[in-house]
């Protein structure tokens, strides 16, 4: 099993030495100046990056040219393609639009199952296979999660 935590800023360093990778918010990496040293100083120590589209902190994925600027700048291990919350459609157009890009050597492309329910997020998985995406992460807290969990 492998570990990570989002720490504060302040104490990112003093935790990198606790967690197996490091996961970065590329809307922070515009933000904050450390931030951004944090993760430079990562890659050099050649640690493994998970790089996200920070759906979760902005409600919606970041501006894709900041996207692409900062996968190249990193090039992440892996790197989370813009997924919309709750949303299939938007999710797999896309997925479909990002599928078809280069990736840098060494990144691996991971997309989000997302849905208003269990058909609509078995679908949207069954169509991001499809489409070529090795790496399929399922989204937490879904609404239809909860409702499920209840009977």
């Amino acid at each position: 099993m492998k570990v990570s935590h989002e720490a504060p800023v302040p104490y990112m360093k003093q935790v990198r030495g606790l967690i197996d990778y490091d996961y970065c918010l590329p809307h922070m990496l515009d933000e904050n100046k450390d931030y951004k040293d944090y993760f430079q100083e990562s890659k050099e120590m050649g640690r493994y990056i998970i790089m996200d589209n920070s759906l979760h902190e902005l409600g919606h994925p970041y501006d894709s040219e900041r996207l692409a600027h900062w996968l190249y700048y990193f090039k992440p291990d892996e790197f989370i393609v813009p997924d919309y919350w709750q949303d299939k459609t938007a999710t797999l157009v896309s997925a479909k639009e990002w599928i078809s890009k280069d990736y840098p050597e060494g990144t691996t492309p991971m997309a989000v199952v997302q849905g208003k329910n269990k058909n609509e997020s078995r679908e949207c998985y069954n169509i991001l296979k499809h489409q070529g995406y090795q790496k399929i992460a399922f989204s937490y807290g879904a609404d239809w999660y909860y409702e499920n969990g209840k009977s």
